[in-house]
């Protein structure tokens, strides 16, 4: 339970599992990056590369459905209402698996598509992109089943046991790397084949993991339309960030692309390792979520604000030694991933800067996790459309400029005015309606 205890410890104790889940979530793209670039082709690499913000769409669209499942489902477990949490846990899962279902085939379908023409993937690298896109579109469907889920477990308190199951299916998903790449020497389809094995492996460990747990949660197929809107009034929000952030990656990427194939592997590199940066505070903000939820639904309004501050500075102290070890370590870390030449320098600068950056999205990430657990999820998408709106136009300002390295120096403009705008919304509107809640429940 989030309710009670120390703010921050009770945060840090239910992120620090979603840290290593996450981080282990990623690994399945960036194994497959380092297996083939070190063991195949730096061509490969590229080409495995650049569906990863494609992935990244489908892949937020499926947290972002399944955390709106996990809210209700914490709000319910926060006041003690049991019987909403059942039906809630029945209606998410169908929801979200049939979202699973029908975004797994239009990805398999129109990949080809969008790497051709929406992030215009060089010519020599395509038909290695495409075998990729099909094989992991394939998987998407078990993307979607294990982190419904998984949210719904961590929304009960418990995020160690998704850590457990991504720790046992990301050591299968490297062993299989290795041994499609290197014995069967598949390249990319071996890769794609074994992040599939995996997806699906976590999916059914999950499914059993969470009915034998807890009874409770075994599905009775009850679907009701009601808290289906529910979710959906949630998770539509986060899915149109999910959306926007992606469909400016992509874009990005497209940019990224027209500076030839050494941009190509060298973004797909600093972009992986900009992830791991963001692995922590984005735990945190999910961490803030569920904290926010509970409390919320328990009418701990005092609770929340003091929640919000502790995870700001617990932010800061992450995004400060992450950030300064990255910065340090960059050469070390792109090396592993077998780039060389300019691609290597392109990574270098763009990964140095990114590690400077992460203390704007660490400052003003917690409030966007109050504001989901609260119901008000529409705030991240405003966020993310105006870092969307201000990421492409610096890219393109900047570009006639500095040339290739628009890339990377649009971000920490964006995030500036970002981090004004949050706390602006957070000081003008948010406080007051937490305020107006807590008088209410006072009276």
């Amino acid at each position: 339970m989030l309710i009670v205890g120390t703010p921050w410890k009770k945060i840090l104790k239910f992120a620090l599992p979603l840290m290593l889940a996450n981080i282990l979530q990623q690994l399945y793209n960036t194994v497959d990056t380092i297996v083939v670039g070190n063991f195949s082709s730096q061509n490969a690499l590229a080409a495995v590369g650049s569906f990863m913000y494609i992935a990244g769409l489908y892949t937020g669209i499926c947290i972002a459905l399944s955390l709106g499942v996990g809210v209700l489902v914490s709000q319910s477990f926060g006041a003690k209402d049991y019987e909403k949490l059942k039906k809630t846990s029945c209606t998410g899962l169908i929801l979200v698996l049939i979202a699973g279902f029908l975004i797994s085939l239009f990805s398999f379908f129109t990949s080809g598509m969008i790497l051709k023409h929406v992030i215009s993937v060089p010519q020599e690298i395509y038909n290695q992109a495409l075998i990729y896109a099909k094989i992991y579109s394939v998987g998407l469907f078990f993307q979607f089943g294990f982190n419904v889920f998984a949210s719904i477990i961590r929304a009960l308190g418990d995020s160690k046991s998704t850590f457990y199951f991504l720790l046992v299916t990301t050591i299968v998903n490297i062993v299989l790397d290795l041994f499609f790449v290197l014995n069967l020497k598949l390249g990319v389809m071996g890769v794609g084949i074994a992040t599939l094995i995996s997806q699906l492996l976590a999916m059914t460990i999950s499914y059993f993991y969470m009915i034998i747990k807890y009874p409770l949660l075994k599905p009775h197929y009850v679907f009701d339309k009601k808290l289906s809107n529910e979710i959906l009034k949630t998770g539509i929000p986060l899915t149109m960030q999910a959306f926007i952030v992606n469909g400016g990656f992509m874009i990005m990427q497209s940019i990224a692309n027209s500076y030839g194939v050494q941009m190509t592997a060298s973004y797909a590199v600093s972009c992986r390792l900009e992830i791991y940066m963001l692995v922590p505070i984005i735990s945190i903000l999910h961490a803030m979520s569920t904290y926010a939820g509970q409390n919320f639904g328990a009418g701990n309004i005092k609770r929340l604000f003091v929640g919000v501050k502790q995870a700001v500075i617990m932010n800061i102290i992450i995004a400060l030694i992450i950030g300064g070890i990255c910065f340090v370590f960059a050469p070390n870390l792109i090396a592993l991933f077998g780039i060389k030449n300019q691609a290597y320098n392109y990574a270098l600068s763009h990964t140095r800067l990114a590690s400077v950056d992460l203390l704007l999205y660490a400052i003003y990430s917690p409030v966007n996790g109050l504001c989901i657990g609260i119901g008000k999820g529409y705030v991240l998408s405003v966020v993310s459309l105006v870092e969307f709106i201000g990421r492409i136009g610096f890219a393109l300002y900047l570009s006639g400029i500095i040339g290739a390295s628009c890339v990377w120096w649009c971000e920490p403009f964006a995030w500036i005015i970002v981090v004004i705008g949050v706390y602006v919304f957070y000081f003008l509107k948010i406080i007051k309606v937490l305020n107006k809640d807590l008088t209410k429940s006072i009276q």
